[in-house]
């Protein structure tokens, strides 16, 4: 029987290994802000960010006429309306009326939507058609980011050619991963593992440079034989944190 042959390349894995996911931190939120009834402009001191979702939550009710009749983020109580109160609308976000006055009115004056971001912060105003200047009191805005799901998808492909003449295997490697949806610029890299008959782990080829869409290629020289392959995949959103992973091992 032919003696085997030294191989003749050790594995060849790439230099970049799996990017940990950080720690998960918890909803990304600036701090309320008080909005005042004399139509100052405020901004949230969370700066949004496009493709992110934010909840905002408005509480709170000002007098419109320096008396007992108030106002909230949608509704208002008329002076010769007694108890009732009306749709508004004098909140404004973002130059906008406010996703509240379109909401039914809660003896709370909480009020409680969710809407893209922008790349900046968000902006409050109180628009009172009657003017100002006999309103007291303010509002209190809050705008939290929602997490946005994100998902990675992973792909190891394979082409073994063996070499009768000198009892190897060669095998050419591309690995990939992609990371889609979530918030901000994501970071994502993968693994391709092999492993022999016997169920040990005997190479690896990972991705070269973590982002979006990472993608990597090496060719592993191994004893002639059968090998199962399998791919792990990660990602992870700098923006907030969120994680995600994919694997077929």
């Amino acid at each position: 029987m032919r003696a085997r042959r030294l191989l003749v390349a050790a594995v060849v894995a790439a230099a970049a290994v799996l990017v940990p996911a950080p720690a998960s931190a918890g909803p990304l939120s600036g701090g309320p802000v008080v909005v005042p009834s004399d139509g100052t402009m405020v901004t949230s001191p969370l700066t949004t960010i496009v493709g992110a979702t934010y909840r905002v939550t408005v509480t709170g009710a000002y007098s419109y006429n320096g008396r007992q009749h108030l106002a909230d983020c949608g509704w208002w109580n008329p002076e010769t309306a007694g108890d009732a109160w009306f749709p508004g609308g004098f909140l404004q976000v973002n130059g906008a009326t406010a996703e509240c006055g379109s909401q039914p009115y809660t003896t709370t004056h909480t009020y409680t939507w969710e809407q893209p971001g922008t790349g900046a912060p968000f902006t409050f105003r109180i628009a009172d058609p009657g003017g100002p200047y006999d309103n007291v009191g303010s509002l209190v805005a809050d705008v939290v980011e929602v997490r946005s799901q994100g998902a990675v998808d992973g792909d190891c492909a394979r082409l073994t050619t063996n070499d009768p003449t000198a009892d190897l295997s060669v095998i050419h490697v591309v690995v990939s991963a992609i990371a889609t949806g979530g918030a901000g610029p994501a970071l994502a890299s993968a693994s391709c593992r092999f492993f022999d008959s016997g169920g040990r782990l005997v190479a690896t080829v990972s991705t070269a440079v973590p982002g979006p869409r990472a993608y990597g290629t090496d060719v592993v020289v191994l004893p002639a034989g059968e090998y199962r392959s399998c791919y792990y995949a990660s990602a992870f959103w700098v923006m907030d944190g969120a994680s995600a992973s994919d694997s077929d091992c």
